[in-house]
């Protein structure tokens, strides 16, 4: 049993039409016939004798020089068999087809393939040049310091596309539309350069929230550095006591306060991991310590002088790396970037790129520049 290139040159099948060898004899399926029950089966020459129950069956013609010219009736069985095989054959045929062969999944780039720019300054601090990869080389005009440039760039974190400007703003019904960010290249904007201010507490570094429905706490968030983070304590969490007192009845102003305390002292936090039994309480001890969160401070929308403007008010945010890591683009050009946290999220992260990730990938794809004014 096999495809058409088994048939005998000198068969008589026209190859435009479906073909198969079936015992040696070239058949061509014609017409599908149902055989009523209890019928009689009649057979050709040198076919063998039929059931007489109820089956699907096809007639075929067998027109090889080497045979006499009769009908052979081939079950529904048979049939689907050869529909088997000849899936089964065409799948490993290569598709030469135009339009057919494609790519299916993009390339990864091994790290030792990326190479490194200059290095630069970064906060009064030497910092090595940034690792960069070329997608695909400009031919239109090259990026200039002081030139306004416009592009597209997708930050992914393990495949996934966190921020990205090709989907800069939402509109209903989940859509989204892409809005190309403009800024003027070589300057970088204040709120990337200047400290962050910090502000210190001496507590265990845990963030609750209290369920206005059912009263529970839960853990919003761990403070990095702080003596609750890494204790096993995570986000979801129930917090059922503090050194032993029930907090469900209690304001979260008071449960706040029995959190912070002096130095080097210690609390007992009772704790219900996400999804478990009522049963399955752990107690955890930690030691009161100083540590520092980053103060909230409303950052004024930059319009001039500080490097570029954001696509919009709910436009996403860039990481400091697309100003840092152009040099030598063309128009038309994509360049792919590794970015270390310090000039990409930092502590904060975004989206689902989380707090201090390192070298998530950047890609940049250079749309347009304009000359100096």
């Amino acid at each position: 049993l096999s495809g058409p290139s088994s048939v005998p040159k000198d068969s008589n099948c026209p190859l435009s039409n479906m073909m198969f060898s079936l015992n040696g004899a070239c058949i061509r399926p014609q017409f599908l016939q149902q055989q009523p029950r209890g019928s009689k089966q009649t057979s050709s020459r040198g076919a063998p004798p039929l059931s007489t129950q109820r089956t699907n069956t096809v007639t075929t013609t067998c027109s090889l020089k080497s045979h006499q010219e009769g009908e052979y009736e081939v079950s529904r069985r048979a049939m689907m068999t050869l529909a088997a095989c000849i899936t089964a054959t065409s799948g490993v045929m290569p598709a030469n087809a135009v339009g057919f062969q494609k790519e299916l999944k993009k390339r990864k780039i091994a790290l030792d393939e990326y190479s490194a720019l200059p290095s630069f300054e970064w906060k009064g601090a030497p910092h090595d040049g940034l690792k960069i990869y070329e997608l695909v080389e400009g031919t239109g005009a090259k990026i200039e310091k002081g030139s306004s440039i416009v592009v597209h760039y997708d930050c992914k974190y393990k495949g996934l596309v966190a921020v990205s400007s090709r989907e800069a703003r939402l509109l209903g019904g989940n859509r989204t539309i892409a809005e190309p960010f403009q800024f003027t290249y070589g300057k970088i904007p204040q709120e990337y350069t200047r400290e962050v201010r910090k502000d210190f507490f001496t507590g265990v570094g845990i963030k609750v929230s209290k369920d206005p429905d059912t009263g529970i706490y839960y853990v919003d968030a761990l403070t990095k550095g702080a003596p609750a983070f890494g204790s096993g304590i995570a986000p979801n969490d129930k917090l059922i006591a503090i050194d032993g007192k029930q907090i469900r009845d209690l304001p979260t102003s008071q449960v706040g306060k029995m959190l912070l305390g002096d130095e080097d002292t210690e609390v007992a936090l009772t704790i219900l991991p996400a999804g478990s039994a009522e049963t399955e309480e752990k107690v955890y001890t930690l030691k009161r310590a100083t540590y520092a969160v980053k103060a909230k401070v409303q950052a004024p929308m930059l319009t001039e002088g500080g490097g570029g403007l954001y696509a919009g008010p709910s436009g996403p945010k860039p990481p400091a790396a697309l100003y840092l890591a152009l040099d030598g683009m063309k128009v038309g050009g994509k360049r792919s970037i590794l970015v270390p946290a310090d000039v990409g999220y930092g502590e904060d992260g975004n989206n689902e790129i989380p707090p201090d990730a390192s070298n998530f990938v950047m890609e940049v794809e250079l749309l347009d520049v304009k000359a100096k004014a």
